[in-house]
Formats: structure tokens, C-alpha cells, sequence
């Protein structure tokens, strides 16, 4: 190799740390930026799940273990501050629909595990199913609601003046799923349960992204 390929090379090598580094600085500033705002939280997240997109997305891609694991946000609903520094609401785009198999909803995540259950499957957590458009939880309202599709962006938001979770779907409000509800605190949630060995993937959105849903029941921060 004579003295202008190895300059050429250490040159290459010094480029592409360089353009790592700036990489790495550009997604260390997406993270600051986007983790107050609302993101999906490792440390509260089922061992089956990925987290991508800046923690913005979740998927799981089944082994068909069987079992049900969800995915916890950073944000906490806490009706002693009325939601004034965090939002009542969010929505999740569905992705990857797999076999439907995708809960999303609201939980008490110091009691309710995010290993072994679906949201509305054990006390204090509440979800909507996309697999079959069954809400779970106590104090769910009746009838059943549209199963999930590629695309659809389902809201979800608790009013803590009425005592209620609603819910939306591509903009359009689907009513309250659950009144009387006694919970103070709760995080929103998304459930996949993993028993069919394909792919569900979604991504979720605190208003870092304009809602669909447009309503004075949203409270935004």
C-alpha cells in the first residue's frame, strides 16, 4: 500500500467516525426532546416487546409462547394535578395488524404487571381489544366496538371530572368505555398478546404529532 491509499483510508475512517458521532448527537437530541413528551418506557416493558422510532413505536413479533406482555408509557395521568402537565389523551397508530391481537388503554402500572396480561384483564387496568372490539375492565359500558385495522388511529383518554375512559377511532369519537371509574392515577398502555407468530406493531402519539381527534375533553400540554 503505498502513502496515498493509506491517507485516502485514514481519511475514510476519520469521515465515517465523524458522521457516527453526529448521528449519535442527532438521536441523543431527538431523545431529549421527544422523551417529556411521551414515550413508551423500557424499565416498564415486557421482555417480548421492541421499542423503536425513538420509543415512539412498539412491536412484537410472536413465537408463539402464548404469553400477553405490554408496553407502559412515561406519562401518568393524575387526576390530583387534572392532567395540567401531562394531557388526558393519546392515540396509537396501528401498524403491522398481525392477528389483532393489540389492547390499548389505561392502568394502574404499580399494581398491574406488563408481564402475563392484556389491559382489562386484572383489576385496575381498562383496554380495548382489536381482535375482537371487546372492552375490558370493570365498570365497562355495553356493546362492542370495530376490530382494528392497518392504519386506524385509535385515541384513548380518561376524564377524571366524569369518572370515565373514552375512546376514538380515526378522529371520530366511539363514546365512553368505562364509567365510574376510581383509579387517581393511571398510565396509558398497549397490550399484544403473543400466541400467533406474527408480527403487531404500533407507534403512539402524545400530541408531538397532531391528534386526529379534535375535542375541549383533550386536554394538551
Amino acid at each position: 500500500m503505498n502513502s496515498k491509499q493509506h491517507l485516502k483510508e485514514i481519511d475514510e475512517k476519520r469521515l465515517e467516525s465523524e458522521r457516527v458521532a453526529e448521528e449519535e448527537r442527532k438521536t441523543a437530541e431527538m431523545v431529549a426532546r421527544i422523551t417529556p413528551c411521551g414515550v413508551f418506557e423500557q424499565s416498564f416493558t415486557g421482555r417480548h416487546i421492541k421499542l423503536s422510532g425513538y420509543n415512539l413505536e412498539a412491536s412484537i413479533a410472536d413465537d408463539g409462547g402464548g404469553t400477553a406482555v405490554c408496553s407502559f408509557t412515561n406519562i401518568k395521568y393524575d387526576a390530583a394535578t387534572s392532567c395540567s402537565s401531562t394531557g388526558n389523551y393519546f392515540e396509537v397508530t396501528i401498524q403491522t395488524l398481525g392477528r389483532k391481537a393489540i389492547g390499548i388503554g389505561l392502568a394502574d402500572r404499580n399494581v398491574f404487571s406488563f408481564t402475563n396480561y392484556m389491559p382489562g384483564w386484572e383489576p385496575h387496568s381498562y383496554g380495548y381489544h382489536g381482535d375482537d372490539g371487546k372492552k375490558f375492565g370493570a365498570h365497562k359500558t355495553p356493546g362492542d366496538w370495530p376490530l382494528f385495522e392497518v392504519g386506524d388511529v385509535i385515541g384513548c383518554g380518561v376524564d377524571y371530572i366524569r369518572h370515565s375512559i373514552f375512546y376514538t377511532r380515526n378522529g371520530i369519537l366511539l363514546g365512553d368505555g368505562f364509567i365510574g371509574i376510581t383509579e387517581t392515577a393511571l398510565w396509558p398502555v398497549v397490550g399484544f398478546s403473543n400466541r400467533n407468530r406474527q408480527k403487531e406493531a404500533v407507534k403512539i402519539n402524545f400530541g408531538l404529532e397532531p391528534f386526529l381527534y379534535e375535542s375541549s375533553s383533550c386536554l394538551l400540554y
